[in-house]
């Protein structure tokens, strides 16, 4: 009987997005497999008590000042070598360039997974890259990276599908996320607007909170869109959360994979959303309508025909079913651990 793999899993971040939520996902569902996974966290990651109490997760917490903190990269190396680690996942730069330096002197492989157009400066050491669309493997060839050493393996969401779609007749778009400029929530609201122009009685929920939420506020005030436009604060529940909408809208202007795109394909609803790079790798025109990025107008006629085309509840099932073929935890993990032994 062969002994269980064991991966060091290492996240610096002290936010909270997509990629440290496929980074909790992602430890959850290797250590359901029987995988030993050491899961190195910034000691003011908010999020870190998920992974606590959990069978075969380690979790081990540090503080890392920058990317050149020099304490923080010794203490690193010295915790992937307690647990032998056969190899070190990285998650963002920060934990590329301290985790990879790491592997080097313990001659283990080290991985990054991107998550987006990660500055290459900050991966020397690292050998092999897990990217989530073409976009960003284009990206690293431009930059050098050669293919045999970039692999595809998409994001996955845990997210509870429906088993059968309830198609909602109220006119209500719901969007969420963080209140982040790239999350493009001004374009979305001037695109309600004109949406609203052409067909009166339409809603708007916005669920999430951010850096912008006061401009918003300030803008929903200024367009006089108080009464047609509701703030909901941050989503703990998201099937809660979209069971209010008939239509979900992401106004993204930079968006390199998008988790809460699965979440909405697993919900059965409409999907309209801006041509980002994430976007236009997950859905195409046969499940959702797309917008071009930073414009208003366009989000607004792909809104409308999100709202009133016949063929919206149809995308929508496609969308389902796509989710279920390609992006639950059941097809991605697996493949997550093909790989780690393909570099064993």
């Amino acid at each position: 009987m062969s002994l269980p793999m064991r991966i060091s899993q290492v996240m610096l971040s002290k936010g909270w997005g997509g990629a440290e939520r496929i980074f909790i996902d992602l430890v959850k569902g290797l250590a359901e497999q029987g995988v030993q996974v050491q899961a190195i966290m910034d000691e003011r990651f908010p999020k870190k008590d998920q992974l606590e109490g959990i069978a075969n997760v380690f979790p081990v917490y540090m503080r890392a000042f920058s990317h050149w903190d020099f304490f923080a990269a010794h203490k690193l190396k010295q915790a992937i070598k307690q647990f032998s680690a056969e190899l070190v996942h990285c998650h963002l730069s920060r934990a590329a360039l301290m985790g990879g330096k790491a592997a080097a002197k313990l001659s283990i492989p080290s991985v990054v997974t991107t998550h987006n157009n990660i500055k290459l400066k900050y991966c020397c050491d690292i050998q092999r890259f897990l990217i989530l669309t073409e976009s960003q493997r284009q990206y690293l060839f431009a930059n050098g990276v050669s293919a045999d050493a970039i692999t595809k393996i998409p994001n996955f969401s845990n997210f509870e599908p429906v088993t059968e779609l309830q198609p909602r007749s109220a006119p209500v778009f719901v969007a969420y996320g963080r209140m982040v400029p790239k999350k493009g929530y001004e374009d979305l609201v001037r695109a309600f607007q004109l949406v609203l122009q052409q067909q009166p009685g339409v809603r708007l929920i916005i669920g999430g909170d951010g850096q912008e939420k006061g401009k918003l506020l300030a803008l929903v005030d200024e367009l006089n869109l108080a009464q047609q436009i509701t703030f909901s604060g941050w989503v703990e529940d998201v099937s809660q959360f979209l069971a209010q909408g008939s239509v979900f809208v992401l106004p993204s202007r930079n968006e390199p994979f998008g988790i809460v795109l699965l979440e909405v394909m697993a919900s059965g609803l409409p999907i309209v959303t801006t041509k980002t790079g994430g976007a236009i790798e997950i859905l195409s025109d046969d499940t959702a309508y797309f917008a071009e990025l930073e414009n208003p107008a366009s989000l607004a006629e792909a809104m409308l025909q999100g709202l009133n085309d016949k063929q919206r509840w149809y995308k929508a099932a496609q969308a389902l079913s796509l989710f279920n073929d390609s992006y639950r935890k059941g097809s991605v993990i697996p493949l997550t651990i093909d790989y780690y032994r393909s570099l064993l």
